[in-house]
C-alpha cells in the first residue's frame, strides 16, 4: 500500500482473492478487521523479492490467526486483509495473536518485522453476495487509517460487546472521541494494548477532534429509570443548555448524570465528556482543567492576544459537545465559567452536579432525593448484598424498614449492603441508629468524601455558614415534614435560612403541602451538632403537639371527632415522637391526659399509631426504666392497661392473660381510672375467650368504679356489656345496655361510637326477629364508618347486614355482604372478622346450591379460628359444613356434627344447629338420632372440627 487513504469504492469492490476461505460470511451483528502494511509501497519499490517473501509470511500469520478464531477472510486490500468475525471476542483474540506472531516472525533482514495497523468496528449488516456493501465497512476502514504500524484500534461498539472480556495480556485503552475524514458521527475510540509489545503510539491521524471520555464503573446501574428518562428528555429539549443535577451528597448524583450523558451522546453525533472538579481549590483554574482534561493543548505563544479561554471556547465552537462537570459545590465562581461558555458556545450542553444551585440564567434544575423505598431503593440494596456474598431481597426481614431508616440514600445503602455477610438486615438497623459511624467502607478504592456518611455530611457541614449550620441543627428535632410556622416558633427559624438550606440541599421541600423536611440520616447527624440544647429543643418540640391534641382532646368524642382526627393523622409522627418524650419525662398529673386523649385520637385512627420509631410506648417505657416490672407509676399502669384493650382484639388470649392479671394486681391498690382500665380490658378479653358470664362480671366491676370516666372508655365499656349479654341470650337486657349507651353516644354526637353500638343493636334485632330495624341500624351505622373511612367499622356492618338479608332470605344480597365486609377484613387482617365474614358467605352459597364453595368457605373459618382460638367462629363452620352436608343430602354426617356443636358448653349457634337439626328429623332421614347426639356429645371442640374436616373433604371418618 502507498499508505494513502483507501476510497470509498475500492473499499467496497469486489475482489476475489486466492486466499479467500470458504467458508459463508457471517450476518447478524459482525465485528470487522481492517488491516494495513505501513510503508509498504517503499518497500516494494526497493526490495520487490524480499518483499514479497515478507508478505507471504504476513499472509500466512493474518489467515492463520483468522482461522483459528472462526473468521472469514472478506478480501484482500491491496497489502491489508478485510476479515470478518461473529464474535468480537474472536476478533479481538485474532488480532492479538497476530500482532504478537508478527513481531516474533521470522522475517527477510531486509524487510524486517512488518509494520500493520489494525482496526476492529461491530455493527449489524448482512453481506451481499461475497462482500459487505455497508457505510460500516467504510468506517472501519477510516479507524484503520488513523491508526499506526503494530496498534490495535477499536471502536465503541466493539469495545462495549467486549467489556472486560480480553485475551490475557490485553487491556483497552481509552482514545477518546475523533472526527473521521468523509463520515459526520464522531467515533469514540479505544486501543487495545498488548502486553510485551509496543503500546505508546502518536496521536492518531484524525481531524482534529475532542477526546471525550464518559467514565465505566464496577458495579450495575440499579434503579432511577423514572428519573434518567426524565433528565434525559430535559436535555434534549433545544432550550436546554445547562441541567443541573442537585442533591445532598451521597445520592448517586455522579452516576445519574454519567448515564444521562451516555444516552444522550449515544443517539446523537455529540461527543460526552466528564470532569470531576472535587480537586480544585481555585475557580480560576477552570479553563486549565476543561482543556487539560479535553485534550486541548493551549498555544502559549499567542496567549497575550487571545487568553487561554477564548482559545479554548473557540476550540470548542467546532464541537458538539455534553460536557459533564461533577463536584462544583465548592467553586462560588463555577457558576459565571459555565455561563461565559454556554453564551460563547451554542454546541455545548452542560450537566452538572453539585449539593447546591448555581443561581444562573440558564439553570434547569433537577432535585435528587433519595430512591423510591417500594422499588429502586430495595433493587439497589438487594444487589449490593448480592456482590457482598449474601442473598436479599424484598421479603427478607427488616429490609424496608431498613431502607425507610436510609432514606432511599444510594451510598447509605451500599455501605449498609457490606455488611450483609456478617449481620442480619435487622442487626444492621439497630446498628446504624446506635452509631452512624457504622456506615463506613473499608474499601481501598473508596474516594475519601464517599468513605462514610458522616464524612459525606461533615463534607457539607464544614461549608456551612455558622448561622445556616445552626438552623439546620435546630431543625433536626423534626421526625416528619414540618411547616414554615413551625419552623419558625419551635426551631426558631426563618424564612431565609430555609431558603438557604432548600438551595443547599439539606432541606426538600413538598410544593404540594408547602413542607420542609431532612433525611433521616442528615437529622441524626445534625442532631448530634445540637449538643447541650438538645433537650431544651426536644421537649420544646414535644409539648408544641402534645398542647394541641390537650386543647382538642373534647372534640375527638364530638360532633367534629373526624374532622378534628385527620387533622392530628396528618401530624401523627410528630406525636408520636412528643409521646415518646412524654412518657419518660413528665409527672404524672400531666402525663395521665395525655394518654386519654391519645387513645381517644388511636380509637378514631389505628391501634398501630401507638407505635413510635423505637417501638410501642411501652417498649420506650421499658427501655427507659428497665425491667417492665420495675415501674409501678400509675400513669405509666394506665398506658399498660391502655396497650392490653389494644392486644385483646389482636393477639392470642393466652398471650395476654398472665399481663393481664398482673396488671389488675398492680392497679388492685390505686382503683381510679387503673383499674376501670384493667378490668374492661379483662372483661374484653373473657369475651374475646367466650366466657361470657366472667365477661359481664369484670365488665359489670369497671362500671362500678366511681370515677369520672373518659367518654370514649366509657362508651367502650357499654359495647362490650351489651354484647356479652346478647352472647348470653339476655335479649331485653342487652338491648336495654345497649340503648342506654347509644343515648349517651347520642348526646355527645360521636358519631365513631353510635355507630359501633348501632351495628351491635342491629344484632340484637335480628335475634328478636324485628330485621327491618336491623337493617336501618346497620345501613345507618356504616354511613358513619364510610365517612370515617373506618375499614373495620364498615366490615362489621357489612358482615351483619349479610345476616339480616339471610334471615330475610335475600341470599344473593346476603352472599355479596359477606364477601365486601371479608375485604374490610382482610385489608385489616383482623381474623375474628375475617372468621364470620366466610362462614355468613358461606351460609348463603349453601341456600343457592353452591355447596362445595360453601364448605370450603366453612373450613377457612374453621383454619382462621383455630389459628387465633375463637372457639365461637370454630362452632360456625362446624354448624355450617353440617348444613351443606344436609343440603347435598348427607343428613347422617350432618345430623353428627350439628349434634356435637348443640352439646358443646358454650356455643353462640346453638339455636342455629337446632334449626338445622329440626329439618333433619322433620326428612326422618337418620334413624337413632339419640344414639348417633350420644356418640357426638364425648366430642371435643378439637376433635369435632377435625370430623368436620374429613365430611367436607369427602373422607370417612375413622371408627
Amino acid at each position: 500500500m502507498t499508505g494513502r487513504e483507501p476510497a470509498l469504492d475500492e473499499v467496497l469492490a469486489i475482489v476475489a482473492s486466492p486466499s479467500r476461505m470458504a467458508m459463508s460470511l457471517p450476518a447478524g451483528t459482525v465485528t470487522f478487521l481492517f488491516t494495513d502494511v505501513v510503508g509498504s509501497t517503499r518497500l516494494w519499490d526497493s526490495f520487490p523479492d524480499d518483499m514479497r517473501t515478507a508478505l507471504a509470511l504476513h499472509d500466512e500469520i493474518l489467515t492463520t490467526a483468522t482461522k483459528t478464531s472462526g473468521g472469514t477472510v472478506v478480501k484482500h486490500t491491496g497489502d491489508g486483509l478485510f476479515i470478518a468475525f461473529g464474535s468480537a471476542l474472536a476478533a479481538v483474540r485474532a488480532a492479538v495473536e497476530a500482532q504478537q506472531q508478527l513481531a516474533d516472525g521470522d522475517w527477510p533482514e531486509i524487510t524486517g518485522p512488518l509494520q500493520v495497523r489494525m482496526a476492529l468496528h461491530t455493527a449489524d449488516v448482512e453481506p451481499t453476495g461475497e462482500d459487505y456493501l455497508s457505510p460500516e465497512v467504510n468506517r472501519v476502514a477510516r479507524i484503520e487509517s488513523a491508526g499506526h504500524g503494530g496498534q490495535i484500534l477499536a471502536s465503541n461498539s466493539t469495545a462495549r460487546l467486549i467489556g472486560d472480556a480480553l485475551p490475557e495480556g490485553a487491556t483497552l485503552v481509552d482514545l477518546g472521541t475523533h472526527r473521521l475524514r468523509g463520515i459526520s458521527a464522531p467515533e469514540h475510540i479505544h486501543q487495545i494494548a498488548v502486553e510485551g509489545l509496543h503500546a505508546s503510539f502518536p496521536p492518531l491521524r484524525t481531524e482534529r477532534g475532542i477526546k471525550g471520555h464518559l467514565p465505566s464503573f464496577t458495579t450495575p446501574f440499579v434503579g432511577r429509570a423514572g428519573e434518567l428518562d426524565e433528565l434525559v428528555a430535559i436535555a434534549s429539549e433545544p432550550t436546554t443548555r445547562l441541567l443541573s443535577i442537585v442533591g445532598n451528597g451521597g445520592m448517586g448524583k455522579t452516576r445519574l448524570a454519567v448515564e444521562t450523558a451516555r444516552r444522550l451522546t449515544d443517539s446523537s453525533a455529540a461527543v460526552g465528556h466528564f470532569l470531576s472538579l472535587e480537586s480544585l481549590t481555585d475557580d480560576g483554574t477552570m479553563t486549565t482543567a476543561v482543556a487539560g482534561s479535553i485534550g486541548f493543548g493551549v498555544d502559549l505563544h499567542i496567549s497575550g492576544t487571545f487568553s487561554e479561554r477564548t482559545q479554548l471556547f473557540d476550540f470548542l465552537r467546532a464541537h458538539e459537545l455534553v460536557l459533564v462537570l461533577d463536584n462544583l459545590e465548592h467553586l462560588p465562581g463555577a457558576g459565571s465559567w459555565i455561563s461565559d461558555l454556554l453564551a460563547e458556545v451554542p454546541s455545548v450542553t452542560v450537566i452538572a452536579t453539585s449539593r447546591e444551585r448555581l443561581q444562573i440564567t440558564a439553570e434547569r434544575v433537577y432535585p435528587l432525593g433519595g430512591l423510591d423505598a417500594d422499588s429502586d431503593a430495595i433493587a439497589l440494596f438487594s444487589d449490593r448484598c448480592r456482590s457482598a456474598g449474601a442473598s436479599v431481597d424484598g421479603s427478607t426481614p427488616g429490609v424496608r424498614r431498613l431502607v425507610d431508616l436510609l432514606g432511599g440514600m444510594p451510598l447509605a445503602l451500599e455501605l449498609a449492603a457490606a455488611w450483609a455477610a456478617m449481620l442480619p438486615v435487622e442487626e444492621i438497623a439497630v446498628e446504624i441508629r446506635r452509631d452512624l459511624d457504622f456506615l463506613t467502607s473499608t474499601q481501598q478504592d473508596t474516594p475519601d468524601r464517599h468513605r462514610s456518611v458522616r464524612a459525606v455530611f461533615e463534607q457539607t457541614w464544614r461549608r456551612l455558614d455558622p448561622q445556616i449550620g445552626a438552623g439546620l441543627a435546630s431543625l433536626a428535632i423534626f421526625v416528619a415534614p414540618f411547616s414554615r410556622e413551625d419552623a419558625a416558633s419551635v426551631a426558631g427559624v426563618g424564612l431565609p435560612v430555609l431558603a438557604q438550606l432548600v438551595n443547599a440541599s439539606l432541606l426538600r421541600r413538598n410544593a404540594i403541602d408547602e413542607t420542609y423536611g431532612l433525611h433521616p440520616l442528615l437529622r441524626e447527624f445534625a442532631l448530634e451538632k445540637l449538643g447541650e440544647g438538645r433537650a431544651a429543643a426536644e421537649e420544646r418540640y414535644a409539648r408544641r403537639y402534645l398542647s394541641e391534641l390537650l386543647n382538642r382532646a373534647d372534640d375527638l368524642v364530638g360532633a367534629d371527632q373526624i374532622a378534628v382526627r385527620d387533622v392530628f393523622v396528618a401530624e401523627l409522627d410528630h406525636l408520636r415522637a412528643g409521646l415518646a418524650w412524654a412518657v419518660t419525662h413528665l409527672e404524672d398529673d400531666e402525663l395521665v391526659p395525655i394518654l386519654f386523649a391519645t387513645y381517644r385520637l388511636f380509637m378514631l385512627h389505628s391501634w398501630a399509631d401507638w407505635v413510635v420509631d423505637s417501638g410501642h410506648l411501652i417498649d420506650v417505657l421499658i427501655d427507659h426504666n428497665g425491667a417492665e416490672g420495675t415501674w409501678q407509676r400509675p400513669s405509666h399502669l394506665l398506658l399498660r392497661g391502655l396497650r392490653l384493650i389494644e392486644r385483646t382484639q389482636f393477639e392470642h388470649p393466652d398471650a395476654i392473660i398472665g399481663d393481664l392479671e398482673r396488671l389488675i394486681e398492680l392497679a388492685e391498690p390505686i382503683g381510679g381510672d387503673v383499674l376501670l382500665v384493667a378490668c374492661l380490658a379483662r372483661g374484653m378479653l373473657e369475651v374475646e375467650r367466650s366466657a361470657y358470664v366472667e365477661a359481664l362480671e369484670w365488665l359489670d366491676r369497671a362500671e362500678s368504679i366511681s370515677v369520672d370516666r373518659d367518654p370514649m372508655l366509657d362508651l367502650q365499656l357499654g359495647a362490650f356489656k351489651g354484647w356479652a349479654l346478647y352472647l348470653l341470650e339476655r335479649l331485653d337486657e342487652a338491648r336495654s345496655v345497649l340503648s342506654e349507651y347509644l343515648a349517651r353516644a347520642t348526646e355527645i354526637r360521636n358519631g365513631i361510637a353510635r355507630a359501633f353500638l348501632l351495628s351491635k343493636l342491629g344484632v340484637v334485632a335480628d335475634e328478636m326477629g324485628d330485621h327491618a330495624t336491623a337493617a336501618d341500624h346497620h345501613h345507618e351505622g356504616r354511613e358513619v364508618f364510610v365517612k370515617a373511612g373506618d375499614a373495620g367499622g364498615q366490615g362489621y356492618t357489612l358482615s351483619r347486614l349479610s345476616w339480616t338479608h339471610y334471615l330475610l332470605g335475600n341470599h344473593q344480597l346476603a352472599l355479596r355482604y359477606a364477601l365486601d365486609g371479608l375485604e374490610h377484613f382482610e385489608s385489616m387482617n383482623l381474623r375474628w372478622g375475617m372468621a364470620i365474614s366466610h362462614s355468613r358467605a358461606g351460609l348463603a352459597e349453601v341456600e343457592l346450591g353452591r355447596t362445595t364453595e360453601a364448605k370450603a368457605r366453612f373450613l377457612r373459618t374453621i383454619e382462621i379460628a383455630e389459628e387465633t382460638d375463637i372457639p365461637d367462629a370454630i362452632h360456625y363452620g362446624i354448624i355450617g359444613i353440617g348444613l351443606a352436608l344436609s343440603a347435598d343430602g348427607r343428613d347422617a354426617e350432618a345430623a353428627r356434627l350439628l349434634l356435637g356443636s348443640i352439646a358443646a358448653d358454650r356455643n353462640p349457634y346453638r339455636r342455629f344447629a337446632e334449626t338445622g337439626l329440626a329439618a333433619i328429623r322433620e326428612r326422618d332421614s337418620v334413624s337413632d338420632l339419640d344414639s348417633v347426639g350420644a356418640s357426638a356429645a364425648t366430642l371435643s371442640l378439637g376433635e369435632l372440627s377435625a370430623e368436620a374436616r374429613r365430611f367436607a373433604t369427602g373422607a370417612m371418618p375413622t371408627r
